[in-house]
């Protein structure tokens, strides 16, 4: 069982090495897309979009997909945020703390505005990346590594 199947919580913030999982054949997981599909409130900071964007680009640059797919993927994408299946919120909101904890963990501040919204929200940070979790949860707890690929 992964991470996800255990997850129990209404809502929960997603970072982008998660969410691109869904729109990346080669890192798709049928436990991602059944959580991603889930009743579970989805919110991230509303520079996940341009990650989502870069990450699409990239994937195209690096032969991961092809054009075609990368244009399905950004369609995709963006029908899910005009479904409301996430909700994306406005990091000034919470950019100051997201800066603190940047400059406290040394990481990035991108990375760092998922973690200041789920603090903010008091709900699990579900995250891929191993290098935000083995940071962040020194001083948030509530932080979910998923390693499905």
């Amino acid at each position: 069982m992964t991470a996800l199947a255990y997850f129990s919580g209404s809502h929960a913030v997603l970072d982008a090495s998660v969410v691109a999982r869904i729109f990346l054949p080669d890192e798709s997981s049928s436990a991602i897309d059944d959580f991603f599909h889930s009743s579970v409130i989805k919110y991230a900071p509303s520079v996940l979009h341009l990650e989502i964007m870069s990450l699409l680009v990239k994937a195209y640059r690096n032969r991961r997909i092809n054009k075609d797919s990368a244009l399905a993927a950004f369609k995709d994408w963006n029908s899910f945020l005009k479904d409301g299946v996430m909700e994306l919120t406005a990091q000034e909101d919470y950019s100051e703390h997201a800066f603190s904890l940047a400059c406290e963990l040394k990481h990035s501040f991108y990375d760092c505005c998922y973690l200041a919204l789920a603090q903010s929200y008091n709900c699990p940070l579900i995250t891929a990346d191993k290098q935000l979790y083995e940071r962040g949860i020194t001083g948030y707890s509530n932080i979910i590594l998923i390693n499905e690929s």
